[in-house]
C-alpha cells in the first residue's frame, strides 16, 4: 500500500518534471523569438531611435522576466528530480523492509513468542507446564476447565 502511494506520488512527479521542461523549452523558445525580434526591430528601424529604444527596453524586460522564469523552472526541475530520487529510494527501502518483514520464514526450533519448543531435547513436562500456563492465560473460563482435564491426563500418561 505504501508502495503504491509512493509510486503514484513518483509518477505526479515525473508529470510535474515533464510539464516544468515543456514549459522551460517553451520559455526559451520565447526566448529566442524575442531575441530575434528585437535583431530585426533593430535594422529595420534604425531611423527611428526614440520607438526603437522603447520596444527594446520593452522586450529587454519581457527577455528578463523570461529568463529569470527559466531560471525558476531550472531550479524547480532540480528540486523536483531530488525529491523524485529521494522518493524512489524511500520506495526501495520499503520494498526490502516489507519484503523482509513478510516473507522471512519463522527459525526451526522457535515458537512464535521466541521460547523454545518441546521438540529439542529436555524436560517434555517443562515444555508442558509452560505450554498450559499460556493456554491458560489465553483461554476462557469454560475452555480452562476442559484445558486443565486435558493436561492433567497427558501428564499422567507421561509419567507411565
Amino acid at each position: 500500500m505504501i508502495s503504491i502511494f509512493i509510486y503514484h506520488q513518483a509518477e505526479e512527479a515525473r508529470s510535474a518534471k515533464s510539464k516544468l521542461a515543456q514549459d522551460l523549452n517553451s520559455a526559451q523558445d520565447q526566448v529566442k523569438k524575442l531575441n530575434e525580434k528585437v535583431s530585426l526591430l533593430e535594422t529595420k528601424n534604425s531611423s527611428k531611435s526614440d520607438h526603437l529604444q522603447d520596444k527594446i527596453d520593452e522586450l529587454s524586460r519581457a527577455n528578463f522576466e523570461l529568463e529569470s522564469k527559466a531560471k525558476e523552472l531550472n531550479v524547480s526541475i532540480k528540486k523536483q528530480t531530488s525529491e523524485l530520487s529521494r522518493m524512489s529510494e524511500e520506495n526501495d527501502r520499503l520494498s526490502e523492509q516489507l519484503a523482509a518483514n513478510v516473507e522471512r520464514p519463522i527459525a526451526e526450533g522457535q515458537e512464535a513468542n521466541g521460547t523454545l519448543s518441546p521438540k529439542q531435547n529436555g524436560d517434555h513436562a517443562a515444555a508442558a507446564a509452560r505450554k498450559s500456563e499460556a493456554l491458560q492465560k489465553s483461554a476462557s473460563p469454560e475452555e480452562n476447565v476442559w484445558q486443565q482435564k486435558y493436561l492433567a491426563i497427558s501428564q499422567e500418561h507421561e509419567k507411565t
